[in-house]
């Protein structure tokens, strides 16, 4: 906790609070709200709060794998799909002037996996190859050609993402667990406060982690949470600042009013150090290892 203030100082965290007024923070505000309720077991709140901030912002989404071993520990599957239903719900009550009128186009712009992104804006792959665009064929979300906005590179994201989610889901576990988030919510075993907060920040932080194009308001996407996270490590004190605070240097203009190559890759750099140093500090094998241990020793 006596690390929280500096949560405070971050000149780009004021930014978008305070200057710029993104919807990203209201999006963030409503699912901490979620995950809180989750803890305290209002659990319809929680997936009410939860489906509002999807209906804010699509990122929220990366929340989902988390939630859902959230929800199947708590509940079972029936309770899962229960607690689904009602964030589907929120999603029809407050999509439903969009629904009656341009039904397809909402859906599909929902859920447009294929968009492009603004090469010039992007904080952490900046670094990927991509030639400039001549200026009459630039658009508001297309400045490029390359590897950066080819289908190969969003679809090795995609598939890189959803294997980290399985093996991080499969073979960790909050602090001080012997089984993984996996092997709990299978077999229908609570989670506590701290395993909450864990598999769902955990979560989220890979998806931003592999995110194509992430600029820089989206830095609140994760940013209340890089404590939480870093002290879930076995890093050193000295490290996890030195981590905290790089990862707010490359959030930060390098060079004029956008990131530059250096500082994408210093950020990709870090991402990768928190993600391997999480897998240590979280890890637990197969957690049935730990159940046959403790049967034989009884």
């Amino acid at each position: 906790p006596i690390y929280l203030p500096l949560l405070s100082l971050s000149k780009r965290i004021h930014s978008i609070f305070v200057l710029r007024l993104f919807n990203d923070g209201i999006a963030m505000m409503l699912v901490y709200m979620a995950i809180v309720l989750y803890i305290i077991d209002y659990r319809h709140l929680a997936s009410v709060s939860y489906s509002l901030a999807v209906s804010v912002k699509m990122n929220i989404f990366l929340f989902a794998p988390g939630l859902f071993l959230v929800l199947l520990s708590v509940s079972r599957l029936r309770g899962a799909i229960y607690y689904i239903s009602i964030c589907a719900m929120v999603q029809l009550v407050v999509g439903l002037p969009f629904l009656l009128t341009h039904p397809i186009n909402y859906i599909k712009q929902s859920f447009n996996l294929a968009r492009t992104f603004n090469h010039y804006w992007s904080v952490n792959f900046k670094w990927v190859p991509c030639e400039p665009l001549p200026v009459d064929q630039k658009t508001l979300l297309n400045d490029c050609a390359g590897i950066f906005t080819s289908k190969a590179f969003g679809i090795s994201l995609l598939l890189g993402t959803i294997v980290l989610w399985l093996l991080y889901g499969g073979y960790c576990g909050a602090l001080g667990s012997r089984q993984s988030f996996l092997a709990k919510a299978t077999r229908a075993l609570p989670f506590n406060a701290n395993e909450i907060a864990t598999v769902m920040l955990v979560s989220n932080f890979i998806g931003v982690a592999m995110s194509k194009s992430l600029h820089f308001q989206f830095y609140v996407w994760y940013f209340h949470a890089l404590p939480f996270l870093l002290w879930s490590t076995p890093l050193p004190v000295v490290l996890k600042i030195l981590v905290l605070l790089g990862i707010e240097m490359c959030w930060n203009p390098w060079e004029g009013e956008t990131s530059t190559v250096e500082s994408s890759i210093l950020l990709t750099l870090l991402h990768a150090i928190l993600l391997l140093a999480l897998w240590h500090g979280l890890w637990v094998g197969d957690g049935r290892k730990a159940d046959a241990k403790d049967a034989k020793q009884d």
